[in-house]
């Protein structure tokens, strides 16, 4: 796509793994643990416990959220400090 080559020629080329790729790969298994998480609470909401699935969804939301911008956060500003 036109917009993928724009993007990829505004980043320097590098043979090493930078923090866009960290950054990335967190990304990603965060994704796959968030839909293994919905279907947790998807098996739940079809045994009948939707008060137990919602609290479910609320908590893994919270520290998710937490956790994620925590350690994005984080690792942007010891790359910085470097």
């Amino acid at each position: 796509m036109y917009y993928e080559g724009r993007l990829e020629s505004s980043l320097p080329e590098s043979t090493t793994f930078t923090l866009v790729d960290l950054l990335h790969g967190i990304t990603l298994i965060f994704i796959i643990a968030g839909v293994c998480l919905s279907i947790y609470s998807l098996k739940l909401q079809k045994q009948g416990k939707l008060a137990q699935a919602n609290r479910f969804d609320m908590i893994t939301a919270q520290v998710f959220l937490v956790i994620y911008v925590g350690l994005n956060g984080w690792l942007i500003w010891k790359a910085n400090q470097q």
